[in-house]
């Protein structure tokens, strides 16, 4: 692991194997407004670019194949271009939508989970689990708490996106 010093002040991770050749350019970090995604909410974040042929070019795009659309940070650390920590992301209108963090926390029909909501119609089993998949919505179940209802949610969302799965944090 090496480090590459921007001459705004930023350090950038990159591999051993990568620094002789990334190193040689002129990196700036540059701040971009995008649609909110799942896995960005705020809609705002940071990329790290060089300009080639007039063309801002992200970092990522040097290091990794070619017909990879976009990455994802495994660590969250945009700063981080370690192999290990760079996941290629192939269908990611799929994945982003998958992805991105729970929504509304003041209604009172939402849950703190995401893919959870209260039925007030249903007033055995009142938390109802609900994700998509590939542009379906798929109804998990009713449960008896909200709790059991976000645990379904882990469970189904594991097993349909694998390590990219979005997992509710449960809480004890």
């Amino acid at each position: 692991m090496k480090i590459i010093k921007t001459k705004s002040g930023h350090e950038i991770i990159v591999d051993d194997e990568d620094f002789h050749y990334l190193s040689r350019f002129n990196w700036r970090v540059i701040k971009q407004k995008r649609k909110a995604t799942e896995i960005n909410p705020s809609a705002e974040y940071t990329s790290v670019v060089r300009t080639v042929n007039h063309r801002t070019v992200a970092m990522q795009y040097f290091i990794l194949p070619l017909d990879v659309q976009t990455v994802l940070f495994k660590n969250g650390n945009r700063f981080d271009f370690r192999k290990e920590n760079l996941k290629p992301i192939h269908k990611n209108i799929l994945i982003n939508t998958h992805r991105k963090s729970y929504g509304k926390k003041n209604s009172k029909f939402r849950s703190k989970y995401k893919g959870v909501t209260h039925r007030v119609d249903n007033k055995h089993n009142p938390w109802q689990a609900r994700i998509t998949a590939h542009d379906k919505r798929v109804n998990l179940g009713f449960f008896e708490t909200e709790k059991e209802a976000g645990i379904a949610y882990n469970e189904k969302s594991k097993e349909l996106y694998g390590e990219l799965a979005y997992q509710n944090k449960i809480d004890d």
